[in-house]
């Protein structure tokens, strides 16, 4: 006998201005929406005027009005017609029993639930079975899923009477009258029946049944909703490619950042991961050679413009990535990388309060990895070799032009002491000796490093009725960082509502608020690479150990005190203590819509998003940093010969400098939905349009010079900051003549090249204001429609147009339609397929063809003119430069065919799935070289080259039926396979270091292909590179091979930067109120390039050698040998030696990300202190590599040089009420 239930389905930091009026804001919406709840539940009043309707009728309307659950058998719902009801502000009872009056129905109602059922005995049978009831025992008990969470609603009763009841809130229920041989019987929709007989042992003891429910079959097309951000439908219709990763899958990752959870769940989804831990993803090959080739993100139906960056994990319901064109189509231009749609969580109770807490402490950074510095004896080796063989460029002069070319301390013992004559042999190899013993790592371990800690505090409230909906939540995150002085603190906060207005209109309303302030003043690694091996952090006494940073000691000593700072030392702990680099950031965003249900079937969406983003930075230098007594004693007119200051051009002090960014970005959509099913028949439709505006405004405002944040003033430039003819020549120290105060005016430390002689020259003004501004505009038209017949043959169709100014205004390409098709077959559910049920649960086959589209922002359909911002010295007058813009510049367009297999075998216990496709990349934007009248060549991005992706992608998994046994397992395995190619570009001249060095596209290879120079050893002295087809050698002395064309011959091919397979392994095992969860990821197949020592050109100066220098000292043939004596020409040793194909090495690896474990605090235990839940869980992230097939036993993602995430460990609590 069917059932039919009638569910009720809603069942001293201080904040900005801005930030506290929208938190006003939000906690009065949601206090009206929370006391709109509070009062719909007490005092139900019902109205019906009703004549000749079907019970069915009388119910929905008793259910809407009331928010009551109604269980009845089907036989009464078909069988009671010509119903006749007149009731008006009656009780629900008084309404119930004008139903039933004259009828053979009788009721009950427990709780917000009513049961009605048939009368099947006779009063006086009734009046005997009364007095039987009250003669008996009571038996009571709680009603239980599989997990242990109480079930409200379920239906107990005895077997054979007519004595029924459902679960209270609490899961539990009291049957009267019941005697010993009685069966008790529970039912509960999506579990399976369960029954047990009474014995005489329990009614003595009015036993207290604990009742856990199984569920049934695992069927994974009826709980798996696909969300496409423009709808929500059933899995079993979708025809294309797609994962869905639900909210329990996220929440047992106990990430902080939600595409973190994501790692290992989606087959085809390559991640690569960022030092915090977030993740950046891929879907199924790069398809741009230039635009972003991260996926679109959606959250509850609009796209973000900052990703996972804004979402709190504890706030989603579902993640589905949408891969093929059937399935991303609808969002057109922007989805040929694919698309990945959050929905966030929906009240579904009356009312629940969640809270988590977690702690995660990380290990301190591995020095060994994220600096490649050699050590102390491998520095000083290298430089006592490079005097003694006398390979500097230039020579010792002993001069004041040597001033900002600072001296290593070994160097200064070879040529400012020994060469000079100050110390003897002896002095000098006991300095040397006593440098080689000196080591600073442990030093930057104890003082620059700490363990990072992560501490976040999640609350959520939600509460329901058949009216309205709230979800109300908030986080805090206190993050301490790896290095001393850096820290963030973040805020959350989330709110949403879903009210039902009337019968024809339901409101919907958001908003996200995420907001974050951090410092971080601690030292990058970029300046931790600048220090030599051998210089301190401190003295023994403690005082600041000497650093040698952008003077030379021994020529400044010679005008020490002539300077505004005498004090012009350096040293890294001293600057992180005398800079404030805070940087704070408000996004916002709020979403609002209205649903128009119109008629049968119909419905209009009318639906705005609206972003909000706010970011500030606030870097102030203090005078005791040495960045800003730098600039004071640089920027100087200096009397060289009589040792004195004429003009001193920037003021004591420190330094202050701000910039403001904001993003508002809109979006409004109107669309009309049509949904209807009958007989066999499901037709589902959509259409409509939308406009949106993405916009971008930035300000860099001048730099505050003396400034003095305790007093907050500051003091005016002496001179204006420019140079006016006739009246003030800006200089520097050296004598160089400045127009103007900018970046290329200062001699400024390069740390991205790390080495303090090299100078950063960018020549963005910084005593004026400048600005950006960006605004990105779309239009666009769309529709969607799918068909089911017998719910076994599906077919689908998808387009969409979209117009904007970042494309041509050529109608002919600005409105070519987007579009896909597809096909779906449930071949189990054929009655041929019956003799195969049962073992297999589930046979689906899928084909889809269709475009999709990609936004690329580098090019112009206008020429772009760029204006210098000062004019030149020499003429007066501003120059420029242009761009040739492309006046047919359109939407480069991913073509794909994907066909696929889902299936189950021995009822859902094994379960996969296996995706064929073909991407092809039409239209891609690539650089076309162009003649120029001066006879030079420059480039032009246009739609001329293609890109193709080809692969396979296979899910397993196996999900035992927890009901079953004690202890049960859910595990999956992916693999993806992804041979990506550059099909067709047109660029005949690509130089040799350009393809080697991984700065050039070539065609009939990856993006990404690794090009490398053949080494074929040492002759004479030169190290020597071979050719393809020749048996000569060609010596490195010269750069002509450099520039050679890529295709000479002197490049081979050794394989693509990125692995084509990868693959994840995740399984949770589950027993006893333990869960044990794992995750591993793989890559394989892909190549790297052991990184080397690359014989720079060496000066007298700082060199920082790096630690790959002990491989020449001990003699490797991979690469070169130690030059001769006083060699030339070696440092064009460079141009080639770290793109030796005898560094080439696999990039294959097997890691250990994840392992977690959670246990669930028994009921029984909970019970007592009216708490619903208590889980505690652990957790070990990021437990490196179990396997690499490399010689070195690197991390391929993480080679020498770089910042990996440390191992963390995590723990914490979640507490439902």
């Amino acid at each position: 006998m069917k059932k039919y239930t009638f569910h009720n389905r809603a069942s001293r930091w201080l904040l900005p201005p801005k930030v506290l009026h929208i938190m006003k804001l939000t906690i009065v919406l949601m206090t009206i929406a929370f006391v709109q709840v509070s009062a719909h539940t007490f005092g139900q009043r019902v109205t019906l005027s009703q004549r000749n309707v079907s019970l069915e009728t009388v119910v929905k309307q008793l259910r809407e009005q009331t928010g009551y659950d109604f269980l009845l058998d089907g036989n009464i719902l078909r069988e009671v017609k010509n119903i006749n009801v007149q009731v008006q502000n009656v009780s629900l009872e008084k309404a119930i029993q004008a139903i039933v009056k004259g009828r053979d129905l009788q009721y009950s109602i427990e709780g917000r639930s009513v049961v009605l059922t048939k009368q099947t005995i006779s009063s006086s049978e009734r009046s005997k079975d009364d007095q039987l009831i009250s003669q008996q025992n009571v038996i009571s008990g709680v009603v239980l899923d599989d997990k242990g969470a109480p079930l409200v609603g379920a239906t107990v009763k005895i077997k054979g009477k007519q004595v029924v009841m459902l679960t209270s809130d609490d899961g539990t229920f009291i049957l009267r009258g019941v005697i010993s041989g009685d069966v008790v019987s529970t039912t509960y929709l999506g579990f399976e029946v369960h029954e047990i007989t009474i014995t005489d042992a329990q009614l003595r003891r009015n036993n207290n049944l604990v009742i856990k429910l199984t569920p049934v079959s695992n069927d994974l097309d009826e709980v798996t909703v696909v969300n496409t951000g423009y709808q929500s439908i059933s899995g079993e219709r979708v025809t294309g490619s797609y994962d869905v990763i639900d909210s329990k899958t996220i929440q047992r990752r106990h990430a902080p950042d939600l595409s973190t959870a994501l790692l290992g769940s989606v087959a085809g989804m390559q991640g690569s991961e960022n030092a915090d831990g977030s993740i950046n993803y891929t879907i199924r090959g790069v398809t741009s050679l230039y635009a972003d080739a991260r996926p679109l993100v959606v959250v509850d139906g609009f796209p973000v413009e900052n990703g996972f960056r804004d979402i709190n994990p504890n706030d989603v319901e579902s993640v589905t990535v949408l891969k093929d064109a059937a399935a991303a189509s609808i969002w057109g231009a922007r989805s040929a990388n694919g698309v990945i749609v959050v929905v966030t969580k929906k009240a579904k109770e009356r009312l629940n309060v969640n809270a988590n807490v977690m702690t995660r402490i990380g290990r301190k950074i591995d020095l060994s990895t994220a600096l490649t510095t050699a050590s102390a004896a491998d520095q000083v080796a290298w430089e006592r070799m490079a005097y003694e063989n006398q390979w500097y460029a230039n020579t010792y002069s002993n001069s004041f032009s040597e001033l900002a070319r600072p001296y290593s301390l070994a160097k200064e013992y070879l040529f400012q002491h020994y060469e000079k004559g100050s110390i003897s042999m002896e002095e000098m190899e006991a300095g040397l000796n006593e440098l080689s013993r000196s080591d600073n790592r442990q030093q930057i371990k104890d003082h620059l490093l700490q363990n990072p800690v992560l501490q976040q505090y999640n609350l959520s409230i939600s509460s329901a009725n058949d009216r309205i909906q709230n979800v109300f939540s908030v986080m805090y995150e206190r993050n301490t960082g790896n290095v001393i002085e850096n820290n963030l603190n973040r805020w959350r906060m989330n709110y949403s509502a879903q009210a039902k207005i009337f019968k024809w209109l339901d409101f919907n309303f958001a908003t996200n608020i995420h907001y974050v302030q951090s410092e971080n003043n601690g030292p990058t690694m970029n300046e931790l690479r600048l220090l030599s091996p051998y210089e301190l952090i401190l003295n023994e006494d403690g005082s600041y150990a000497t650093q040698l940073m952008g003077v030379n000691r021994e020529q400044y000593d010679k005008i020490r005190g002539t300077l505004p700072y005498e004090d012009w030392d350096y040293n890294i702990l001293r600057e992180t203590r005398a800079r404030s680099l805070a940087a704070t950031e408000l996004n916002s965003r709020f979403q609002t819509g209205l649903t128009f249900k119109l008629l049968d079937g119909f419905t209009l969406d009318s639906k705005l998003q609206y972003e909000y983003n706010l970011g500030k930075t606030r870097h102030y230098y203090m005078e005791d940093s040495y960045y800003a007594r730098d600039w004071v004693n640089f920027i100087v007119d200096y009397d060289q010969i009589n040792q004195q200051v004429n003009k001193q051009f920037i003021p004591k002090g420190g330094i202050l400098q701000t910039t403001d960014r904001s993003n508002r970005n809109y979006t409004w959509r109107n669309q009309l939905n049509f949904n209807k099913s009958f007989n066999k028949h499901v037709v589902t439709a959509l259409a409509g349009a939308e406009i949106s505006e993405y916009g971008m405004e930035g300000t860099n405002h001048p730099w505050v010079w003396g400034y003095d944040d305790k007093t907050n003033r500051m003091s005016p430039l002496p001179f204006g900051g420019r140079s006016v003819a006739g009246v003030v020549q800006l200089k520097n120290i050296m004598g160089t003549n400045l127009p103007q105060l900018n970046q290329s005016a200062f001699w400024y430390i390069d740390q991205a090249v790390g080495s303090p002689k090299s100078r950063q020259r960018t020549d963005y003004n910084i005593d004026e204001t400048s600005f950006d501004y960006r605004n990105d505009r779309y239009v666009s038209v769309f529709g969607n429609a799918s068909y089911t017949y017998d719910n076994k043959y599906s077919v689908s169709g998808s387009a969409r147009s979209d117009a904007s100014n970042l494309i041509t205004n050529d109608p002919k390409y600005r409105w070519a339609p987007l579009w896909s098709i597809g096909g779906l077959w449930h071949a189990s559910r054929e009655d041929f397929m019956e003799s195969t049920a049962y073992w297999l649960s589930r046979l689906s086959l899928r084909l889809t063809y269709g475009f999709n589209g990609n936004v690329e922002k580098s090019t112009s359909p206008l020429t772009l003119i760029t204006m210098s911002q000062t004019p030149s010295l020499n003429t007066g007058t501003y120059t420029g430069s242009f761009r040739q813009g492309n006046p047919l510049l359109r939407w480069e367009r991913t073509k794909t065919i994907n066909a696929g297999v889902d299936f189950a075998l021995f009822s859902n216990l094994l379960y996969g799935s296996i995706d064929v496709y073909n991407k092809r990349g039409i239209d891609i934007l690539g650089d076309v070289p162009q003649p120029t009248i001066n006879g030079g060549l420059v480039t032009q991005r246009i739609n001329q080259a293609g890109i193709s992706n080809k692969g396979f992608e296979v899910e397993l998994g196996v999900n035992t039926n927890p009901g079953e046994s004690a202890i049960s397992l859910n595990t999956k395995l992916t693999y993806a396979y992804n041979q990506n190619k550059v099909t067709s570009l047109y660029n005949p001249s690509i130089q040799s270091q350009n393809a080697a060095a991984g700065r050039a596209f070539t065609e009939g290879y990856p993006i990404g292909a690794m090009w490398s120079y053949i080494y074929a050893g040492m002759k004479d002295g030169q190290p020597q590179l071979g050719r393809i087809g020749d048996d000569e050698t060609y010596p490195m002395t010269g750069t002509g091979i450099a520039v050679a064309n890529y295709d000479d011959g002197y490049l081979v091919y050794s394989g693509p930067m990125v692995g084509p397979h990868s693959a994840g392994w995740q399984g949770t095992l589950s027993g006893y109120g333990f869960d044990f969860s794992f995750l591993f990821v793989g890559n394989f197949g892909g190549k790297f390039r052991n990184p080397t020592f690359t014989y720079p050109m060496l000066t007298l100066g700082k060199d920082i050698i790096p630690m790959f220098v002990n491989d020449v000292l001990n003699g490797s043939p991979d690469i070169p040998a130690w030059p001769e004596a006083n060699s030339e020409n070696f440092s064009n040793w460079s141009f080639y030696t770290s793109s030796l194909n005898t560094l080439v090495e696999s990039s294959s690896f097997i890691k250990l990300k994840e392992l977690n474990l959670e246990y669930k605090i028994p009921k029984t235990l909970t019970d007592r202190v009216n708490i619903g839940s208590v889980n505690l869980f652990a957790q070990v992230r990021d437990l490196g590599c179990i396997w690499q097939s490399n010689s070195r036993g690197y991390d391929p993602e993480w080679l020498p040089g770089t910042l990996p995430p440390t191992t963390t460990y995590l723990l914490g609590f979640n507490v439902n009420f």
